[in-house]
C-alpha cells in the first residue's frame, strides 16, 4: 500500500498490477459467462472481491451496459463482492492488532449478513425476468476500462496522502473517508498499527475503518448508478442504501465503545 513518503506514494509496479488485476477480473468474467452462464457472474464477483470489490464494481457496471438483460445478476455480483471486503478488513485488523478486530467483530458481522441477504434479493430479480437468451460474452480484455480505473486510483491516492497531513482526529477521519474510496486494506492496516502503539485510540481507529468502508460503499453506489445500466444502478443504489443506514448507526455505536485491553 502507499507509503507515507511522497516519493513512494505511487510507483509504476503498483500501477501495472492494478491494470493486470482489472483485466484479470474482466477476462475471468468473460470466461465464466461463456462457459458457466449467469451463475458464473457471482463466482467472478467472489474471486474479484478478494482483490478489490471496487474493481468488480467498475467492470460489472460496464458489463451491464453491454448486457442489460443480465443487469440484476451483475448488481448482485457487485454487492456480493463487497461482502468479501468485510471479511478482509476483520482479518487484517486481527493480524495487526486484535483489540481493533474485537471491536469490529459485531459491526462487520451485521454488515456482512445484511450484504449477503441484499445480494440474494437482487439476484432473485434476474429469475423474474424469464429465460436468459444465448449470450455473447463481449470483449474479454477491455484495456481502456483498466486504464481509466488506474488513473482514478492514482488521483484518489494523492488525495489520501494530502488529507493525512491534517493533524488530530479530523485529519484521520478525512484520510479514512478519502482512502476508503479506493483501498480498504491500506487504511485498515495503518489504523490497526496506529492503535497498537496507542491503545487508547482503539475505538477511534475502529471508527476510522468503519468510515472507510462506508465511504467505499458510497463510491461503489455512485459508480454503479453512473456507469451501469438503469436496472443495475437502481438495484445497487437501493441495496447499498440500506447498508449505509445500518453502517452509520453502527459507526455511532462503535465510536462510544471503550477499547478492549490488549
Amino acid at each position: 500500500f502507499p507509503s507515507h513518503d511522497t516519493g513512494g506514494l505511487i510507483n509504476a509496479l503498483e500501477l501495472g498490477w492494478l491494470v493486470i488485476i482489472v483485466l484479470s477480473i474482466s477476462f475471468t468474467g468473460y470466461l465464466v459467462l461463456k462457459f458457466v452462464g449467469q451463475r458464473g457472474i457471482l463466482l467472478t464477483a467472489l474471486i474479484g472481491g478478494l482483490f478489490s470489490s471496487t474493481m468488480v464494481t467498475w467492470v460489472f457496471s460496464e458489463r451491464s451496459r453491454e448486457k442489460p438483460e443480465l443487469s440484476a445478476s451483475y448488481g448482485a455480483g457487485i454487492i456480493l463482492a463487497s461482502s468479501v471486503m468485510f471479511v478482509r478488513a476483520f482479518a487484517l485488523a486481527a493480524v495487526f492488532y486484535q483489540p481493533v478486530a474485537l471491536l469490529l467483530a459485531v459491526p462487520l458481522s451485521v454488515l456482512l449478513l445484511l450484504n449477503l441477504v441484499t445480494a440474494w434479493r437482487v439476484y432473485r430479480l434476474q429469475k423474474h425476468n424469464g429465460e436468459i437468451p444465448s449470450l455473447n460474452p463481449g470483449n474479454p480484455l477491455d484495456i481502456r476500462n483498466a486504464a481509466v480505473f488506474t488513473l482514478i486510483y492514482t488521483g484518489v491516492t494523492f488525495g489520501m496522502y494530502y488529507a493525512r497531513q491534517w493533524s488530530g482526529h479530523l485529519g484521520a477521519y478525512i484520510s479514512g473517508a478519502i482512502s476508503g474510496i479506493a483501498d480498504i486494506d491500506a487504511i485498515t492496516i495503518s489504523s490497526a498499527k496506529w492503535a497498537s502503539g496507542d491503545p487508547e485510540q482503539t475505538s477511534f481507529a475502529s471508527s476510522v475503518i468503519i468510515l472507510a468502508i462506508l465511504s467505499n460503499t458510497v463510491f461503489k453506489a455512485i459508480l454503479s448508478y453512473l456507469r451501469g445500466s438503469e436496472v443495475l444502478g437502481k438495484a445497487v443504489l437501493a441495496g447499498f442504501g440500506i447498508i449505509l443506514i445500518v453502517g452509520l448507526t453502527l459507526l455511532f455505536w462503535i465510536s462510544g465503545m471503550r477499547p478492549f485491553s490488549p
